[in-house]
C-alpha cells in the first residue's frame, strides 16, 4: 500500500511514526478486505449455482445469504476497528484537526448546492472527486463493493461454475 497523501500528513502534522502506523493499519485492512472479497465471490457463485437448480433448496440459499451478511458485518467491524486504531495514534491537537475535517465533510452537500446555485466559485463536479476519499476508498473498497444485494440479473443469468 502507498503512503498517505502529503497534504493530509501536513494538515494533521503527522510524525513519520504516526504515518507508518496508519499505513500499516490500512494495509492490514486492505488484506482483510481482499480475503473477504474472495470468499464473497465464491459464495455468490454458489448462490448462482443453487439458483439455477430446478428445485430450489431454501436452506442452501439461506445459509449463503446469511454468510454474505456475516461477511459484510465483519467488513464493517474491521473498518471501524481500523479507524479507531488510526485515530488512537493521533495526538489531541491532531484529533482537533480531524474534527475540522469531519465538519467539512458534513458541509460538502451544502457546498455543492451553493456551487450549483452560483453562490460559490468552483466547479460543481469538483466535489465528485472527493467521493474517492469517503467511505469506500481504497482501504474499504471491498466493503463498499460487495455488501450490496446481489443483482437479480446475476442470479437469473449466472456465470458457469468452473
Amino acid at each position: 500500500m502507498r503512503g498517505l497523501p502529503p497534504e493530509l500528513v501536513r494538515f494533521l502534522q503527522l510524525t513519520p511514526e504516526q504515518t507508518a502506523t496508519v499505513v500499516r493499519n490500512n494495509s492490514r485492512l486492505v488484506t482483510f478486505n481482499l480475503e473477504k472479497a474472495r470468499r464473497m465471490a465464491e459464495v455468490q457463485r454458489e448462490l448462482a449455482f443453487e439458483t439455477r437448480k430446478d428445485v430450489l433448496d431454501p436452506l442452501a440459499l439461506g445459509v449463503r445469504y446469511v454468510e454474505i451478511e456475516s461477511i459484510c458485518r465483519e467488513l464493517r467491524q474491521q473498518q471501524e476497528e481500523t479507524r479507531k486504531a488510526n485515530v488512537a495514534a493521533l495526538a489531541d491537537a491532531q484529533r482537533t484537526r480531524m474534527a475540522a475535517l469531519d465538519e467539512a465533510l458534513r458541509l460538502l452537500p451544502v457546498i455543492s448546492q451553493a456551487q450549483a446555485a452560483n453562490l460559490m466559485t468552483g466547479q460543481v463536479g469538483a466535489l465528485a472527486s472527493v467521493g474517492s476519499l469517503l467511505p469506500g476508498d481504497s482501504t474499504s473498497f471491498v466493503s463498499a463493493a460487495v455488501c450490496r444485494p446481489v443483482p437479480a440479473a446475476i442470479i437469473r443469468n449466472p456465470l458457469p461454475l468452473e
